[in-house]
Formats: C-alpha cells, structure tokens, sequence
C-alpha cells in the first residue's frame, strides 16, 4: 500500500525520537515498512530518545514472567508452540509469535494464560519471511526471567530452527502437552476419504523424541521419520488407527489448542 503525504509528514517529523511501534500504530504501517520508507527518505533515528522511548513504552506492558519457572501442562503446550512458531531474541530480551490474522485468537489465549496486556498487532506483509497475506502478531518485551526459564526448563534457545533440541526433563502429560504445542505450529491434523492423519515436520532429533514419546505412552510402534525435500527438515506423519490413538491422546490433554486443528 502507498504511503499518504499525510503518512509521510508524520514519519519526518516523528521517526528520530518515536518508539516504533507507537509510530506503527499511528501509521498503520509495519515497523519494517517504516523503517525501508524512513531510509529512502534519508531519516534517522536518535539513539538516546529511541531508547528512552522505547524504555518507557514497554514500561506499560506487563506479564507473568515466572510463566516457564516450573513445567506444567499449561506451560509445556506453549513452550511446545514457541519451539515450533515462536521467536526468541535474547540479546533484546523479547519473545515474539507471528500468526496468520486467522488464528489471532490464539494469541489471545496466550497472552491470557501469561497473564499480559501486550498489544497484539495485525499487519500486511510481503516480505521473504512473511510471504504475502495477513498476520497477526504479539511481542513480549524486557522479560530476561521468561527466556531463561524457556532456555533452562525446556530447552529452548535462540536460533532454534537450527539449534532445537528436545526438553530434558519433561514427565508424564507435560510431555504430551508439549507434543501438542509442536503439532500446533509447526504440524497438522486432517482427515482424508474418512482416514485421521497426524504429522509434524521440524528437525530430525525433535521429532524422533516425540515418536519415541508416544510410542512409549500409547504402547505402539510409531513410524519412522523422514527427511523431506527441504534440506534439514523432516517430518513424522502418523495415519489411521495409530493417528486416531495420537489424536484422542493429545486432545485429552486439558491445555490451550488451535481450535482448527482438534475439532474437525
């Protein structure tokens, strides 16, 4: 979308000492988009009120950032999501999820569960991220407490599309609970000529610890996980009567869910 001369004015007379997102707002532009706009324009940010801006912006939001200090089920499923869909950058202190403007009710439910009143924005993009459509999207700022549980207790970090790893010390139904954040995200549930299909694609140790998990909670023989096409990637796809034992495991689980995902 074009910018106004309207939007334009506001970014030069705004842009140097203006929180990003407060200016997102106001513009109804995406940071991105600001920030490309404001360098063609030749504007500059000033790196004392930028951040005193930021400081005191963030100031207003709040959560429970004791959320990840002990597993639970409510905890694992979305510690089992952030692995899967989830952004962390711990030199900024911040947790941020990306959704498709569809499942913005999702990230209603997880700013609830954490007890937060971060805003959650929706945004146009066409990025090589993003590519095309509409997203919705919540940043968790100034929360170090919240990355070290998330690192610690469930074994996340950033960069975790190359560097995931499966959590340690998860028992019982948070393991379970977990499993159904994973599939959330990164997985898919669908029925096709009346068969229930389960899968999941991520990296390889992941998933063999998830088929590892179910086929020791369910007592069956899950298969194997292949490679895909797309370098790194693989996936774990479960059919039939075993993805039917999957499904009725994981839907039992008494967290939050992607309402599309579990009622078919």
């Amino acid at each position: 979308m074009n910018w106004t001369i309207k939007q334009i004015a506001m970014l030069k007379n705004e842009f140097s000492d203006i929180d990003l997102d407060i200016l997102s707002d106001r513009l109804g532009k995406t940071t991105i988009s600001i920030r490309n706009k404001a360098s063609r324009l030749g504007l500059r940010r000033s790196d004392i009120a930028a951040l005193i801006s930021r400081i005191k912006s963030h100031k207003r939001y709040t959560c429970n950032e004791k959320f990840f200090v002990k597993s639970n089920i409510i905890n694992s499923y979305w510690a089992g999501f952030i692995a899967a869909d989830g952004c962390i950058f711990s030199k900024r202190n911040m947790l941020c999820i990306t959704l498709s403007e569809k499942d913005i009710d999702h990230l209603v439910r997880f700013r609830k569960d954490i007890d937060s009143n971060h805003r959650i924005r929706t945004f146009s993009s066409n990025s090589s991220y993003l590519i095309g459509g509409k997203y919705s999207e919540i940043k968790i700022y100034s929360v170090p407490n919240m990355l070290t549980d998330l690192s610690s207790v469930f074994n996340i970090h950033d960069r975790k599309t190359k560097n995931l790893l499966p959590p340690l010390d998860l028992k019982g139904d948070n393991k379970i609970s977990y499993i159904r954040g994973l599939i959330d995200g990164d997985g898919w549930v669908f029925k096709s000529n009346k068969t229930l299909h389960v899968g999941c694609s991520g990296r390889e140790n992941v998933l063999q610890w998830m088929s590892s998990t179910l086929s020791n909670d369910l007592g069956i023989h899950m298969p194997s996980v292949r490679r895909t096409s797309h370098g790194d990637c693989f996936q774990l796809v479960v059919s039939g009567t075993k993805a039917n034992l999957v499904y009725a495991r994981l839907k039992a689980i008494d967290s939050s869910y992607l309402y599309r995902k579990w009622y078919l």
